[in-house]
C-alpha cells in the first residue's frame, strides 16, 4: 500500500481543527510534514505502516496510531506535552 502524497483531514479532542499531511513512503517507512490549523504548526513527522496499521508522530510533540483502508485513515492521537488524547481521520487527496 503506497501512502505517498497529500492527505487532508480533521481532528478533535484537546485540540480541534484540520490538517494537511504530505509524505513519502520508502518500504514501510513514512517521512513528511503535517500542517495543523490549531495550534498552528508544521512539524516534521515520521512513521511506519504495516498492513493496515499506521503509526507516526512528531518527536516530542504528538503520536498517532490508526488504520488505513484504501484512501482513508482513522485513529487516535496523543499530545505528549499533557498526555491528552483525541481522534482524527483523513482522506488521500
Amino acid at each position: 500500500m503506497d501512502l505517498s502524497g497529500t492527505w487532508t483531514g480533521s481532528y478533535s479532542g484537546p485540540y480541534n481543527g484540520t490538517f494537511t499531511l504530505t509524505w513519502s513512503q520508502t518500504g514501510s517507512n513514512l517521512d513528511g510534514t503535517i500542517h495543523l490549523s490549531s495550534p498552528a504548526s508544521s512539524p516534521h513527522i515520521s512513521g511506519t505502516v504495516s498492513g493496515s496499521a499506521i503509526s507516526f508522530g512528531a518527536v516530542g510533540v504528538v503520536t498517532y496510531t490508526g488504520t488505513v483502508s484504501g484512501s482513508s485513515m482513522s485513529g487516535s492521537y496523543t499530545d505528549l506535552a499533557n498526555s491528552q488524547t483525541g481522534s482524527s481521520s483523513a482522506n488521500k487527496s
